[in-house]
């Protein structure tokens, strides 16, 4: 049992550090704040630019987040506060705390995006892909400030129509996701075409695409798992199945900062350091060098010229392959 405190002589209640420890506890949240505090842990012993910055912002955004909801839950949870009760003033900090919970999110997308920078070479093309995102963020913003303004105007965490609005989050979300891991695909499809299937095989498992399909997969469950559960008519039983799988793929999500930091860990080398490729290169013939310059700036896009150079020089390809799995 937890503590109890005695508030005003007559009325117990629990210590709201106590409340505040068994909220942080649950398994979503608690690997949601392991995987946040592993990436500032690495930031700091990483040379802190690129995708690192923004893996920082992802980790502090959580983090707080994370911390500053499991204040409200452990408040109402040892009666500091009422749920439901439009008075009381820590309903601010369910509608500022927002502003974690957006730059924590759209980092993962813009992670991708940043992965799939350089592959669109016609500029019509690159600039239908921003203006989409953009759109996509504007509309995730205002699903988020929706969440917030209903949990201020009602002083709670959840209820059906804050579920309806995370379920918007998650559809807008996947819809990203699936455009640039659709892309990420098509050009490591590309870069593998005339591959031994060996080096394909070894090239996806070193890419960052078996990584984003559990992200992609797991937003479109949460989207579906959502809608579903809310269908009318449906079968208690099945509604309470849907629930828990839905709650299971929540779980899911507090791994995306591991997912991330994993990715970035593996990639570090083509994105933020010196790279073995590079330094064989070095005293080689200026247009491979140039090829992997241009494959290191423009990410996964002139993987086909990078290949195309070092296929030239003879023996390439597989070191070609192994460059576009790091940058895919």
């Amino acid at each position: 049992m937890p503590d109890a405190l005695v508030v005003g002589g007559t009325l117990p209640q629990t210590r709201f550090d106590v409340c505040w420890l068994e909220t942080l506890s649950g398994g979503g949240k608690w690997t949601n704040m392991l995987g946040c505090s592993l990436i500032v842990y690495c930031w700091a012993f990483s040379e802190r630019k690129f995708l690192w910055n923004l893996l920082l912002v992802h980790a502090f955004g959580g983090l707080a987040g994370t911390l500053v909801e499991g204040a409200w839950v452990a408040a109402a949870n040892c009666g500091l506060t009422t749920p439901g009760d439009p008075s009381s003033n820590l309903r601010y900090i369910l509608l500022v705390n927002e502003l974690d919970w957006i730059p924590h999110e759209s980092a993962v997308i813009a992670y991708s995006y940043l992965k799939t920078k350089g592959i669109l070479q016609n500029p019509t093309a690159q600039k239908a892909l921003n203006c989409f995102l953009a759109l996509i963020f504007l509309l995730y913003v205002a699903c988020r400030i929706n969440i917030g303004r209903l949990r201020f105007a009602n002083n709670i965490q959840s209820n059906d129509d804050i579920a309806l609005a995370h379920t918007q989050v998650y559809t807008l979300w996947f819809a990203a996701d699936v455009v640039l891991f659709a892309l990420l695909t098509w050009n490591l499809v590309v870069a593998l075409a005339f591959a031994p299937p060996n080096a394909i095989l070894r090239t996806l498992l070193n890419s960052s695409l078996p990584r984003f399909a559990v992200i992609v997969a797991n937003n479109l469950l949460l989207s579906v798992l959502n809608f579903a559960q809310r269908a009318p008519g449906l079968d208690p039983q099945a509604a309470a199945t849907l629930k828990n799988a839905a709650k299971f793929t929540s779980l899911v999500k507090g791994t995306y900062p591991v997912i991330l930091l994993i990715d970035v860990l593996m990639t570090k080398y083509m994105l933020f350091g010196e790279d073995p490729v590079e330094s064989s290169m070095s005293a080689g013939s200026g247009k491979g060098g140039a090829a992997l310059a241009a494959a290191k700036g423009g990410g996964g896009g002139s993987i086909n010229a990078l290949n195309a150079a070092l296929g030239q020089r003879g023996g390439g390809s597989t070191i070609g392959l192994a460059v576009a799995g790091r940058v895919c």
